[in-house]
């Protein structure tokens, strides 16, 4: 008994889609031309501002790898600046050592960490040998026979 109630609506449907298919087809065209415009805008819209985003987020990208390229060149800079005072504080201390003839174990070790820093650096020349003299010379001044 449902299957017969189907089997009545069917073919009722099927009559009045055909009857009214040109309404169906005349409304659906006017939603389309009517909605159409409205969505095509606003795909236009969401499009251009996604390519702002992009260009905007290419052009900070940009902004940024300038800026660090700049604090790596000032670093760079500060860095060799560094080096060369660490070179001269080692030559003075190493002229210095050397004409009192004596260093006390305290400042050979402060000045082995100074030569070693000087050394990580990639720095090495003549410091190595100045640091061997220091290291040789005694933590003591030497007794005066008075």
């Amino acid at each position: 008994m449902k299957g017969d109630w189907l089997l009545q609506t069917q073919p009722t449907m099927i009559e009045w889609l055909g009857k009214n298919a040109g309404y169906i087809s005349a409304i659906i065209g006017c939603l389309s031309l009517v909605l159409w415009k409205p969505l095509s805008l606003v795909r236009k819209r969401k499009k251009a501002r996604i390519l702002a985003e992009k260009s905007a987020e290419a052009e900070f990208k940009e902004t940024v790898l300038h800026e660090l390229s700049t604090i790596k060149k000032m670093f760079r800079v500060t860095n060799d600046e560094v080096a060369q005072l660490q070179c001269d504080r080692l030559f003075q201390a190493h002229d210095y050592y050397m004409d009192k003839g004596y260093c006390s174990t305290e400042r050979k070790q402060f000045l082995c960490e100074m030569f070693q820093a000087y050394h990580d650096k990639g720095l090495n020349h003549l410091s190595a040998y100045y640091q061997e003299d220091l290291l040789k010379l005694p933590d003591k001044p030497p007794k005066s026979s008075a």
